[in-house]
């Protein structure tokens, strides 16, 4: 499968499943970086959680930092599709 740049996807691997990026749908709400933070620190801020949005380009660049466990806490609250669960072929 190639992708476009438009539909370039990432993908964080967890055991069987996958989160898969799509950056184009993120229109940089931050909901999955609250959830994170709150998840983990108990304050809704986004500058504590372990998924980063970058919204300093008109697509938003989605990445995940060292500490991030993928408890999928940030797919299952993305309101735009901007991250998927997928199961891994592998």
């Amino acid at each position: 499968m190639k992708n476009t740049p438009m539909e370039e996807i990432n993908l964080i691997e967890k055991n069987a499943i996958d989160i898969v990026i799509h950056e184009e749908n993120c229109s940089g709400c931050q909901i999955c970086q609250l959830f994170c933070s709150f998840t983990f620190h108990k304050v809704f801020a986004p500058n504590r959680a372990y998924i980063q949005i970058d919204t300093h380009e008109i697509i938003p660049r989605i990445s995940f930092l060292e500490g991030c466990t993928q408890c999928h806490q940030c797919v299952k609250h993305c309101l735009y599709g901007a991250l998927e669960l997928r199961e891994n072929d592998e």
